[in-house]
């Protein structure tokens, strides 16, 4: 985890912050504060379903989705097409490489879906994501992926994010 976190921290002091980039879908996020304007949000390669929604607890306060030292309770709406026995939860942000954000339990069947998955069947998963304090202030890409037992995507969802 330290070594993470230099590289993190590293990549932030010697190399500039890129710009975001995801193209408007279909998709998009929804905010416990509905005047708040809603976050593009795009597949990254689901074969399995898709995510319909995504609810921050605490909301967005402009362009920041993820106050440092906070945990922020992500909601996440999706329906499955395929049987899963297993669902695991895995969250990177891409700063310039990809970054993992360790999740306290990767367990999407301990956290609303029932598992094995059905077909057709929608979902309500809730997780919490730590966003630790020494964390630089940036822009990012998060990534949720949603993989089954052999740990391949079933769905995978971005999103534009600001840890601030």
């Amino acid at each position: 985890m330290h070594s993470i976190k230099i590289l993190f921290v590293t990549l932030f002091l010697v190399m500039p912050t890129t710009s975001l980039s995801l193209a408007p879908s279909s998709y998009s996020i929804k905010t416990q504060d509905e005047d708040q304007d809603s976050l593009p949000m795009k597949d990254c390669g689901s074969v399995g379903g898709k995510v319909t929604s995504i609810t921050l607890d605490p909301p967005p306060k402009g362009a920041c989705t993820f106050p440092k030292g906070t945990n922020v309770t992500a909601i996440v709406d999706l329906v499955t097409n395929e049987v899963a026995n297993q669902m695991n939860v895995v969250c990177k942000g891409q700063v310039v490489v990809w970054v993992p954000f360790k999740l306290p339990d990767p367990n999407a069947c301990d956290q609303g879906v029932t598992c094995p998955t059905a077909v057709g069947k929608e979902y309500t998963f809730k997780t919490v994501i730590p966003i630790l304090k020494e964390y630089p202030s940036l822009r990012l890409v998060v990534q949720l992926e949603f993989q089954d037992e052999k740990g391949a995507d079933v769905i995978c969802v971005q999103f534009p994010g600001e840890i601030c």
